[in-house]
C-alpha cells in the first residue's frame, strides 16, 4: 500500500501523500479494519502478493491498492469482479467507494460514477476525493426484488 501511494500519486503533493500515509502507529488501526472486511489479494507468479482490494459488509469497497510495476494489468477489474460476486451473494445492490484522485480513473473503466467530492481531512491536510457508486442492479431483478 505504501510503495503505490508513494509511486503513484504525483496527483498528491509530498505533504499529502505523508498525510494519507499516515503515523507508523496507525499499521494496527489500519491492520485492524483490513481484518474485519473480506480481503482479495492479487498474485503475480514471479512477485508473490501484487495488490489487495477489500470491501466492507456494506458494499463499501474500502482498499484498492496495486504495486506500480504491476498496473495496467487487468487486475483492477478481476479484483472488482471477485468482490462483486461476494457483494451480490449477500443481496447488495450497489458497491460504493471513496475514490483518491489516483483511484477515480480506475473505478470509472469499471462502471462506478462520482456522486460528489467527498475531502477528507488528515491532521492538517485535506485530501481530495470522491465518493463513487456502481450499481448492481441485475443483482436485485435477477433475485425477484
Amino acid at each position: 500500500m505504501a510503495q503505490a501511494i508513494r509511486k503513484v500519486a504525483p496527483a498528491y503533493s509530498p505533504a499529502e501523500r505523508a498525510a494519507w500515509l499516515g503515523d507508523p502507529g496507525e499499521t494496527d488501526a489500519r491492520a485492524e479494519r483490513i481484518a474485519e472486511q473480506a480481503v482479495w489479494v492479487a498474485e503475480a507468479t514471479d512477485a508473490g502478493p501484487v495488490g489487495f482490494m477489500t470491501v466492507t459488509d456494506e458494499g463499501e469497497v474500502d482498499f484498492a491498492y496495486i504495486l506500480a510495476d504491476c498496473q495496467g494489468r487487468g487486475l483492477f477489474p478481476r479484483l472488482i469482479d471477485a468482490l462483486e460476486r461476494k457483494v451480490r451473494s449477500r443481496r447488495l445492490v450497489q458497491l460504493r467507494t471513496f475514490a483518491s484522485l489516483m483511484a477515480d480513473g480506475p473505478f470509472a473503466r469499471v462502471g462506478f460514477e462520482p456522486v460528489h467530492d467527498d475531502p477528507v481531512e488528515r491532521g492538517e491536510v485535506v485530501l481530495r476525493r470522491s465518493l463513487m457508486v456502481r450499481q448492481l442492479r441485475e443483482a436485485a431483478e435477477g433475485q425477484g426484488e
